[in-house]
């Protein structure tokens, strides 16, 4: 199957997976923005090609996070969106933190002719080895961007009230997701790589990012069509 395929499954299926959990409520919401931050920061670092660009099925889902806080501000407030924040950053540092001690401890002997668990404990440290700087700068950058993704989608609505959704959803997207494009590859990559292959990651990072913000409109819509079970 196609990386092309991949994307477009990861995307769409993200996207209805995010209206089916705010259907079921806000928990659910909650639950799965937790649980895409903590695939997103096992899965982020495998890049793949998309259409002659280097990109990774993380950029779609993270595109899906902001989606998720759109869907919990509209409907619960945004001190709902901001309790969304606080969880998807709570969840990260636990995991790092529990992730770093396993790493530490030493593994079982195999037994005579079996290498599984040496082979496992080699793999885990492979995956979980990260930059102490590259997980700073996606906790602080995360935290902001999308606290003020929370911040611009209800200052539009209080211009607008409850016309043009899409341009809340998109507007606040459209800001945020570039702010957290440049601040995170600057903070996590500067002084690291070249400069003009950062930019290029910049760029290219947001045109995914603003690709999947443009599909995500319809769903917003979508959620109109019914009601939370929690309401």
């Amino acid at each position: 199957m196609s990386n092309e395929i991949l994307f477009a499954i990861v995307l769409f299926g993200g996207l209805s997976m995010a209206l089916g959990s705010y259907y079921l409520g806000r928990t659910y919401l909650y639950a799965l923005m937790v649980a895409l931050t903590i695939y997103i920061n096992i899965a982020e670092p495998k890049v793949i090609e998309v259409f002659g660009l280097a990109t990774t099925l993380g950029t779609a889902l993270f595109g899906v996070m902001y989606f998720c806080t759109d869907l919990l501000t509209e409907k619960y407030g945004k001190q709902a969106g901001f309790t969304a924040v606080k969880l998807g950053v709570f969840s990260t540092i636990v995991f790092h933190l529990f992730m770093q001690i396993t790493l530490q401890a030493d593994v079982i002997a195999d037994m005579p002719g079996d290498t599984f668990f040496a082979d496992f404990s080699g793999a885990l440290d492979g995956v979980f080895t990260v930059s102490l700087r590259i997980v700073a700068a996606s906790l602080f950058v995360y935290a902001l961007v999308q606290s003020m993704d929370i911040w611009i989608f209800h200052k539009i609505k209080d211009w607008t009230g409850d016309r043009h959704l899409w341009l809340r959803n998109n507007g606040s997207t459209f800001f945020s997701q570039g702010l957290d494009t440049v601040l995170f590859t600057f903070l996590a990559f500067y002084g690291v790589i070249p400069t003009e292959i950062i930019v290029q990651m910049v760029i290219v990072g947001y045109g995914f990012k603003l690709i999947v913000a443009l599909f995500d409109t319809a769903f917003i819509y979508a959620s109109k069509m019914f009601e939370p079970l929690d309401a």
